[in-house]
């Protein structure tokens, strides 16, 4: 009798870690990472990506973030996605052009009349068609999120013309055209990862950078870095992305509140973004930021010859861009 008592109380403990096995392999954890602040769209969009898979799939989806390059940089990121080892990012298309030849031609100065008609273009079939060839490359594409307006600042003197850039060493994302953007205003232009860009203000290594005002406000980069020009030279994209192997070990309910939770988030995190741009300069001039308004038709002009730099292959796809309405 005692025998018998013991396997049944055996075999109930065992049922007792099957289940409990069962019920923590069921929900689905994802991690997803990006490189920029907490007050920028790119991690507004993702809180809002987390909120609503955890809604919608009754608790049985997470999505833990990792921001501010805590899991590395850009490029750290962008292939890591590619390679199975971070689940999800958002990196800026700049970054994805290292992988990605043909989306170089995202990355022109002054190519998106504005944030919504860059928007327009990655929704019309000519985005689509680059979409695909992205997701061969990096990973599945679940939306795209607004990088922001660029200007440029620094911590030498304010930029009111091009000729005060002449000479400056300004941060750019590691992007030929960025580089080459930047260099034909007169710049020097300096490759360097995101999270360097404090401590090369800092130490001198660096005059200034080119991004957009909630990038100069969260990270700090205002306390060294006094002057902030409104060039507006890059309308930048980013790209919400999930491992290819990842997506496909999911479930169709699961892919489908993902899919979903992501274009709801594409929305909160673009209008996010369109409102808090004028919110952040309105802080950093609380903040003793000098905002300096240009004449960026003078800027345009002056990087006209980077356009020249694009492969000639790539021209029909420039002329498609400029033709979406």
């Amino acid at each position: 009798m005692l025998a018998i008592r013991l396997l049944l109380a055996m075999l109930i403990f065992s049922l007792g870690i099957d289940v409990s096995t069962s019920l923590a392999q069921s929900k689905v954890t994802l991690k997803l990472a990006h490189n920029s602040a907490l007050i920028y769209p790119y991690h507004i969009g993702a809180l809002k990506l987390a909120e609503e898979v955890k809604r919608r799939s009754n608790d049985r989806m997470e999505i833990q973030i990792f921001p501010m390059s805590q899991l590395g940089n850009e490029r750290d990121l962008t292939q890591g996605v590619h390679l199975g080892t971070i689940d999800m990012i958002v990196v800026s298309n700049a970054m994805v052009t290292n992988f990605v030849p043909e989306v170089v031609v995202f990355d022109l100065p002054y190519l998106f009349r504005d944030r919504d008609h860059a928007l327009r273009v990655l929704q019309a079939p000519i985005g689509q068609r680059l979409t695909k060839t992205v997701e061969q490359k990096v990973g599945k594409v679940l939306g795209y999120y607004a990088g922001g307006t660029r200007g440029i600042y620094n911590s030498v003197r304010p930029v009111r013309r091009v000729d005060d850039l002449k000479g400056l060493k300004i941060r750019v994302i590691p992007n030929k055209i960025y580089v080459s953007t930047l260099n034909a205003l007169g710049a020097l232009a300096t490759p360097m990862p995101f999270s360097e860009v404090y401590g090369a203000l800092q130490q001198g290594v660096i005059d200034g950078a080119e991004n957009d005002p909630p990038s100069l406000l969260g990270m700090k980069h205002y306390e060294v870095a006094k002057h902030y020009s409104l060039t507006s030279h890059f309308v930048q994209e980013g790209y919400l992305f999930i491992n290819v192997d990842r997506w496909n070990s999911l479930t169709a309910e699961q892919q489908k509140v993902l899919a979903e939770a992501a274009q709801i988030s594409q929305k909160e995190e673009r209008e996010y973004e369109r409102a808090k741009h004028g919110e952040t300069i309105a802080e950093l001039q609380r903040l003793k930021v000098e905002i300096v308004e240009v004449d960026q038709s003078a800027f345009a002009e002056k990087v006209k010859p980077v356009w020249r730099e694009i492969p000639s292959e790539y021209a029909p796809l420039i002329e498609e861009i400029q033709n979406v309405k």
